[in-house]
């Protein structure tokens, strides 16, 4: 239930590549902040919040800058019906006017109409939303447009203010390849974080998490296809959508692991598998933004979560591949077998 009732605010990806001739991993790392679909009501844990807080978590940037998401099923499902949908909008008839400031409103917006369509420098003409009542927005939705055939007008939002806006085309098919563009641009903006996640699985490398259960349920649940009633049927959706995954905490309870770190919460694991074992070189992937191992105090931001674990998991199987690790990545180690989809 908690992957259904729970949002998810924040994902951190870190993508590591070998360069065999240098015996290094660069890697790359990505932090999202995610705020789900709009009008969407999800459940957070005050004291969650408060840790995430006290840990330096940006709220500010969520609110503001915080992708949307949906399933990639739904994805499918909204493209299938944008493209069954006209791009003509129906022929609006005029209403009627009584009032003398409506008809004063109409008779100067039809004299910017006028000036408006005979200027050859201007596409765009903005009605400031505070000169508007309801009433006043019907006559340019109804009067004026059914005086031009190649316009659009449109609420548009602009620093706060909802505004209308009348775009002028040179001819209808420019205007519904304008509406096209305009519809998929506003269905990518939905799609937001759940692009990343296509990216994801059209890869097809295998993904390492640490503990990753119930992220694997929030990822699944919420950008992929709705969680289903039985275990089994999750088990097939994920390896249908991610052919391998690995999770750190699982191989660190084996041996030699167990033996020598006591504790497999992924800072402390973190910390003792690069004091009692020798990690390869890791350095930023060229033109990217990531981490480095010298870096403090930033567990719990999930980008260097993601560091962390790939460290982790990079770490462990040269240890376990002994002496041959370097002769391929470490996805390909044969002591991965027991550890596939665990």
């Amino acid at each position: 239930m908690a992957a259904k009732e729970f949002g998810m605010i924040q994902f951190g990806l870190t993508t590591f590549r070998f360069i065999q001739k240098e015996k290094t991993y660069s890697h790359a790392t990505f932090c999202f902040y995610i705020l789900g679909r709009t009008g969407e009501i999800y459940v957070y844990d005050n004291s969650s919040l408060r840790f995430l807080a006290n840990n330096g978590f940006d709220f500010a940037k969520l609110y503001k800058e915080g992708l949307q998401y949906m399933t990639v099923k739904e994805e499918n499902e909204k493209r299938s019906e944008l493209r069954s949908q006209s791009l003509d909008p129906p022929i609006p008839s005029p209403v009627k006017i009584a009032e003398e400031s409506a008809k004063k409103f109409l008779t100067e917006t039809e004299e910017k109409m006028i000036d408006f369509m005979a200027d050859e420098t201007r596409d765009v003409l903005v009605i400031p939303g505070s000169t508007l009542t309801g009433f006043f927005r019907k006559i340019l939705y109804n009067n004026i447009a059914s005086k031009y055939q190649n316009i659009l007008i449109r609420n548009v939002t602009t620093e706060g203010e909802r505004n209308v806006e009348i775009r002028k085309f040179e001819t209808q098919q420019n205007r519904r390849n304008f509406l096209q563009k305009e519809r998929e641009k506003l269905l990518n903006d939905q799609v937001g974080f759940t692009h990343v996640v296509r990216k994801i699985i059209e890869s097809g490398k295998a993904l390492v998490g640490h503990n990753l259960v119930l992220d694997l349920l929030h990822l699944i649940n919420k950008t992929v296809h709705p969680l289903p009633e039985h275990l089994e049927n999750f088990k097939t959706l994920v390896k249908t959508n991610i052919p391998t995954v690995y999770d750190t905490k699982l191989i660190a309870k084996d041996p030699p692991f167990c033996v020598d770190i006591p504790f497999t919460a992924l800072g402390s694991l973190y910390k003792d598998l690069r004091e009692k074992y020798e990690p390869p070189t890791f350095a930023p992937e060229e033109g990217y933004a990531s981490h480095s191992g010298e870096e403090e105090g930033k567990a719990h931001n999930a980008g260097y979560d993601a560091f962390m674990t790939g460290v982790c998991f990079v770490t462990m199987v040269k240890k376990l591949d002994g002496i041959n690790w370097a002769s391929k990545s470490v996805v390909k180690s044969k002591h991965l077998a027991l550890y596939a989809n665990r």
